[in-house]
């Protein structure tokens, strides 16, 4: 049995993709705290959140579709 087989059926790929975005956010929300935000930085941040998202609704998509499994 691994471990995410109990009682949550989220894969462990998904599960690190949402701790990554999570990090993400909080540098996000930690520059724009800055009293001069680093705009690069901040465009930089956001498309390595969007990243993780995409990456996440890929994996969801493809857990959702049986036909598209990868073999185990």
């Amino acid at each position: 049995m691994t471990p995410h087989d109990d009682d949550d059926p989220t894969p462990p790929r998904v599960g690190a993709l949402r701790a990554r975005r999570a990090r993400i956010e909080a540098e996000i929300a930690e520059e724009v705290r800055r009293p001069a935000p680093d705009a690069l930085r901040l465009q930089t941040l956001k498309r390595r959140r969007l990243k993780a998202k995409d990456e996440m609704a890929g994996v969801l998509r493809t857990l959702s579709r049986p036909d598209q499994r990868p073999a185990a």
